[in-house]
């Protein structure tokens, strides 16, 4: 997705849904259609969000699972949007296939409050303890790297 010289098209329309002003996000999302060809097929169920239809919301986001060009961004970003639209078992499949791919932070998934929904399944604790597993991992190669004396790391 190209953003160009004006302000993004997504995440800005995203942090707008996320503090509960819908109605502006969707306006906003409206407007700058013009500025792009086309909307990358996700980008249509946060647009079903905000108009307040789940079921093709739910079928964008179905349509999206098929379709393994995504990046593990946009997967996670996916997986907030069925998690939004209850879709509990799409929403873990789009998280799973997202830390598969390399887009894992402990903290956004213990803190987003568009996964709380997803928080009480046995498949995101897994999850989750296995993301703090690759984040100890991580860790450990960075200062066994010597990265914290490339940083000045006390």
């Amino acid at each position: 997705m190209r953003y160009g010289t004006s302000a993004g098209l997504y995440l800005d329309v995203l942090a707008l849904a996320g503090v509960n002003r819908e109605k502006e996000a969707s306006a906003l999302m409206w407007a700058r259609r013009e500025e792009f060809d086309s909307l990358p097929g996700p980008m249509y169920s946060l647009d079903a969000y905000l108009r307040g239809d789940r079921e093709k919301g739910i079928a964008v986001l179905r349509d999206a699972m098929l379709n393994s060009r995504y990046d593990p961004e946009l997967q996670f970003y996916m997986a907030r949007q069925a998690a939004k639209f209850d879709d509990i078992d799409l929403a873990c499949s789009l998280l799973t296939r997202s830390v598969d791919a390399g887009y894992w932070g402990s903290i956004a998934l213990q803190r987003d409050p568009w996964l709380a929904p997803l928080r009480g399944t046995p498949g995101f604790q897994n999850l989750l303890a296995s993301v703090k597993l690759r984040e100890a991992e991580a860790r450990l190669a960075f200062l066994g790297a010597g990265g914290d004396l490339v940083l000045g790391l006390p």
